[in-house]
């Protein structure tokens, strides 16, 4: 299987890095072929409004002249989609939520017809916090929920690591942990979550 991750995470080696990184490997080890995309790496402006996009397409076509079409092109090409992120003020990053408002241009609506060019894609979320989950980090799991309904995506699952504070400092299970998220996702289940 095809799997594309996309890190929304602005410290390339912290948290949210090392947990993905262990999960990769699972994925990596287990034959499958994983794309990383640092969305740090990448120029994702805020969506515009401007409705540009909805539009009869097969290809997200976002006005904007910048790297959201790139990355929401590779996840319509993927099996499962891999959002990454730590939890900044109960949600995810303003560096992923750029890209998650920008992906309406890859569910386009026109007159008498619509296209959901992610529909039947395999989407998972991963999320580190610095505190706990209940009040927290689940807080995201509610909007990942819908990103998943709105673009007729498979919701493969989650997983939420509280307490965390240098990659050093993780759990000494947690890379068993994301390598069973690993796994979990990719096995034909509803929803497959995880939570420490």
């Amino acid at each position: 299987m095809r799997v594309v991750t996309v890190m929304g995470s602005p410290r390339k080696r912290g948290n949210t890095a090392c947990v993905l990184g262990w999960a990769e490997a699972a994925w990596s080890d287990g034959g499958h072929a994983v794309e990383h995309y640092d969305i740090g790496d990448y120029i994702v402006r805020g969506c515009n409004g401007c409705f540009a996009c909805q539009r009869p397409t097969t290809a997200p076509t976002c006005a904007q002249d910048d790297d959201a079409n790139l990355l929401l092109g590779a996840m319509m090409q993927a099996d499962l989609v891999v959002l990454a992120s730590p939890v900044y003020c109960w949600g995810p990053t303003a560096q992923l939520k750029a890209l998650l408002d920008r992906s309406i241009a890859a569910y386009a609506h026109y007159d008498g017809g619509e296209t959901a060019m992610l529909a039947g894609r395999r989407m998972a979320l991963l999320a580190t916090a610095g505190g706990g989950i209940e009040g927290n980090a689940e807080l995201m799991l509610p909007q990942f929920e819908r990103w998943v309904g709105y673009h007729q995506g498979i919701n493969a699952g989650y997983l939420l690591v509280p307490d965390c504070t240098e990659p050093e400092a993780l759990a000494d299970d947690l890379p068993d942990t994301a390598a069973a998220f690993a796994r979990a996702v990719l096995a034909p289940m509803d929803n497959a979550g995880a939570r420490r």
